[in-house]
């Protein structure tokens, strides 16, 4: 039995066109990544730590984030923002990835102590197999 050539031109063309789709739809070798978006809603105590001093002597003028990874013990700070700002982004978070997050208030270079810490882990995506790599799709002709 004879391939008819146009057959196979638009076999060869089917071919690509469903491996360049796989190529572009899973990245092949590109590791699933996540997010973590942090909030906090400013106190709205009408005193300092204290408890006695009128808010105005302590007035918010930022915030410190500070991130923990995992289960290490340390603390680093990843960003001070404006007294107006109440969110964090951290992207680019690999799979199964634990952080916790909590603030510290800065009053003109004097910080509270940190808020509680929250945290959270990146999930695993449902379609956790990872997919094949460098598929190809080969065609030629048997019986010229």
């Amino acid at each position: 039995m004879k391939i008819r050539a146009d057959f196979l031109a638009y076999a060869i063309i089917i071919a690509v066109a469903a491996l360049m789709t796989w190529v572009v739809t899973h990245a092949a070798g590109v590791e699933p990544t996540g997010k973590f978006t942090v909030s906090w809603a400013p106190n709205t105590e009408a005193t300092c730590a204290d408890g006695k001093t009128p808010v105005a002597k302590c007035p918010v003028t930022g915030y410190e984030i500070q991130e923990q990874k995992g289960d290490s013990p340390i603390w680093a700070i990843v960003k001070g923002v404006a007294p107006t700002v109440t969110t964090y982004t951290a992207s680019d978070i690999p799979v199964g990835e634990k952080r916790c997050y909590r603030i510290r208030v800065n009053s003109n270079g004097t910080f509270s102590d940190p808020s509680e810490e929250a945290c959270n882990t990146i999930p695993t995506p449902k379609y956790a197999p990872r997919t094949v790599q460098k598929l190809t799709v080969t065609a030629e002709i048997v019986n010229p």
